[in-house]
């Protein structure tokens, strides 16, 4: 990490190609790996874009630093689908380490991905047409009614 005279924190991760793997764990899927480089060299792309026009001045290390962040966002996978959502998460993750996302809209940025989890799951968990039990499907002695069922006394009332 790097530190300015006025000092704002940069962490600049390695350049594309010449990163260590960005998850060393055996579980890790490889579309997770492969979205999280995704977002490391759009990250890296956009700092230097910024760098090379500011011809390098040090001083414009937190507002390349905040672009590349934007373009690092900006690459992170959609959220939809169950595998995609877990890409995003594993990017966001991978972000907060590095101290590329900002710190203050990380847990915004994770909470709309367990939202998004959540509701891919009960997407999952729902019955679609073809599980449900259509009236037609109902057998012939029930009356085919969505009125509720009267009940009737087991023993028959008499008046006295």
């Amino acid at each position: 990490m790097s530190e300015d005279n006025q000092g704002f924190s940069i962490r600049i991760p390695s350049e594309p190609g010449k990163t260590p793997s960005p998850n060393r764990g055996r579980g890790t899927s490889r579309r997770a790996k492969a979205a999280v480089r995704r977002c490391c060299a759009a990250w890296w792309r956009a700092y230097k874009e910024y760098m090379d026009r500011h011809d390098n001045d040090f001083l414009e290390q937190p507002y390349a630093s905040q672009n590349a962040a934007t373009a690092y966002f900006n690459a992170m996978p959609l959220l939809s689908g169950e595998d995609n959502i877990r890409d995003f998460i594993a990017c966001v993750t991978h972000g907060i380490i590095t101290d590329v996302l900002p710190n203050e809209r990380c847990g915004q940025i994770l909470y709309a991905a367990q939202v998004a989890l959540a509701a891919q799951q009960r997407k999952s968990t729902l019955p679609t047409p073809s599980t449900r039990k259509s009236r037609k499907e109902q057998p012939l002695d029930e009356p085919q009614t969505d009125a509720p069922k009267r009940l009737t006394p087991a023993v028959p009332v008499t008046d006295r």
